[in-house]
């Protein structure tokens, strides 16, 4: 589906917390509730680029588009030096005030932390975090629900400021995404089908 066809049933909650940062922004998402939140806040007109694996880029023509303009950024998974030259780009986009969406999930990477949810943890990973650790870009976590036929895209107040520390860092982001990611599977279990079934 083209992202254009979505803005009619788009609903984009919390723009106030992107509007408010005066430098790049980590948008953090989940693999929760609807799948392309990053292409949802572009149908709304929020000029963001994703960063992922992208296996599809070569296959897919949709992908293969929005990687030569820029708009996604492949994170190699097999190719270290691909993969910090991706790192690069993005801290350089980030300087540059670009908004970029990564997610804190997924089956690959070294784990940083879990979330204690509701039947089973969920495990966040540690790219995002090595990158909010080197900008020190604000980090707005972004979650997506349906609900009576509109895709709600809901962005929540940034994480807690860069701790020195890397260890009470962690904490910290812990500590702020385990009562925002717990409220959503709470509020929309049956949106939630990568805890049911991870990867």
């Amino acid at each position: 589906k083209d992202p254009g066809e979505w803005a009619g049933s788009v609903t984009v909650r919390g723009g106030e917390h992107l509007r408010a940062a005066r430098s790049g922004v980590l948008l953090l998402g989940f693999h929760l509730g609807p799948p392309l939140t990053w292409l949802m806040l572009r149908a709304r007109g929020i000029p963001v680029r994703m960063a992922a694996r992208f296996n599809q880029t070569g296959t897919d023509p949709r992908w293969t588009a929005l990687a030569n303009t820029g708009d996604i950024i492949p994170l190699p998974e097999h190719d270290p030096a691909g993969r910090l030259q991706a790192l690069y780009r993005i801290g350089t986009l980030l300087a540059r005030n670009a908004s970029i969406f990564m997610t804190a999930d997924g089956p690959l990477g070294r784990e940083v932390f879990r979330l204690d949810l509701p039947g089973t943890p969920l495990v966040v990973r540690g790219g995002w975090f090595a990158v909010r650790r080197q900008t020190r870009v604000p980090t707005l976590p972004v979650l997506a629900h349906e609900e009576a036929g509109q895709i709600v895209v809901e962005i929540h107040p940034p994480l807690p400021d860069v701790a020195a520390d890397v260890d009470a860092d962690a904490a910290a982001c812990r500590a702020a995404l385990t009562p925002l990611v717990r409220g959503f599977v709470e509020r929309h279990p049956e949106q939630c089908r990568y805890l049911a079934f991870p990867w």
